[in-house]
């Protein structure tokens, strides 16, 4: 009977050992995942050839092409210093310097390379992506307006609904949460009913899409307007999901930034802004995203269930005493 109860009791502690343990090893991947922020580049800029990325003076991406959609890279909660140079120089050769950008853990983000050099209008556009849960058969779509020189535009869908009115460059729209449906988009200038750029496509229940318009009005061949799809998955469980439609274009990743850097300056939206800010060579950068990581359903259940087997044997262990206690007694 000992022996019994000894086995039982030493079954509780290793139950509650493990439960301790799986808790404690959540915590902390939820920990890590607060801790950095989710960062990937666009290249929107349709004359600016391949480019180089740095984050904090250590180069992250290089022989970056135009209309490259990079993958997600953990960057460090904090303030730091993109740049963008032509492909292979150095970031003292930087034709963008966004510095003080700000950046929270556990969010998304994607910063947009527009304007062109024959413009002389190069900067960074950041956006905050919201990957957060959608409701069942629901879809959520912005409009990023990244081209250069192209007018104010309205974005309509199946003629009827707006998913962008009056957006200007370079902005992004707010998020619009739409039934998964298929969907045929026209560009039109604003306050006019001709289309510049019609696209058809479906939208997929449980996606978040980004629609960036890109290039120029006129052009032709690979820099003329256009439209590029950023499709990524909603958060599912408390884990971030996203996947960017297209991989790295004709770019080399290179190793994730993990440097800090102080001394930002004041954030300063650009007032013709929805859903984005604009960095350039002066401005500094933040945003905000809805939604945060939360533990999955499947985590709570499996925690509840260890938590009820440890107490099982423990109350076994407990009945097992008090049955030896009753049969001393009646001796």
């Amino acid at each position: 009977m000992r022996k019994f109860s000894s086995l039982v009791v030493a079954l509780a502690l290793v139950a509650l050992t493990i439960s301790m343990a799986f808790v404690g090893g959540k915590a902390q991947a939820q920990s890590s995942d607060m801790g950095n922020a989710q960062v990937r580049v666009v290249h929107a800029s349709p004359d600016a050839g391949d480019v180089a990325v740095f984050a904090d003076g250590s180069k992250t991406l290089d022989n970056f092409k135009y209309k490259g959609i990079s993958e997600l890279m953990a960057v460090p909660a904090g303030t730091h210093k993109f740049q963008v140079s032509a492909a292979g120089k150095a970031a003292s050769d930087a034709v963008i310097t966004a510095d003080g950008v700000k950046l929270e853990g556990g969010k998304h983000y994607t910063v947009f390379a527009v304007g062109t050099v024959a413009e002389k209008n190069l900067s960074l556009l950041l956006t905050v992506d919201d990957l957060s849960p959608l409701a069942a058969g629901k879809a959520r779509v912005r409009i990023t307006h990244a081209s250069s020189g192209a007018p104010n535009v309205d974005v309509v869908a199946n003629g009827a609904t707006f998913l962008a009115k009056n957006l200007a460059f370079p902005s992004a729209s707010e998020y619009l949460t739409v039934d998964a449906m298929a969907v045929n988009a026209e560009v039109r200038a604003t306050g006019t009913t001709a289309a510049v750029k019609t696209v058809s496509t479906s939208v997929e229940a449980g996606k978040i899409y980004n629609f960036v318009a890109i290039g120029k009005v006129g052009a032709t061949g690979n820099t003329a307007f256009d439209i590029l799809p950023i499709v990524d998955s909603a958060m599912a469980g408390g884990t971030m999901m996203a996947s960017p439609t297209a991989a790295m274009a004709g770019g080399t990743m290179m190793a994730s930034p993990t440097a800090a850097m102080g001394g930002g300056m004041m954030m300063t939206p650009t007032a013709a802004m929805d859903g984005g800010m604009m960095m350039t060579p002066t401005a500094a950068m933040g945003g905000t995203m809805p939604g945060m990581p939360v533990t999955g359903a499947a985590d709570n259940i499996n925690i509840l269930l260890i938590l009820f087997l440890a107490l099982v044997a423990l109350s076994a262990g407990f009945g097992v005493r008090q049955l030896a206690r009753v049969r001393v007694n009646n001796k």
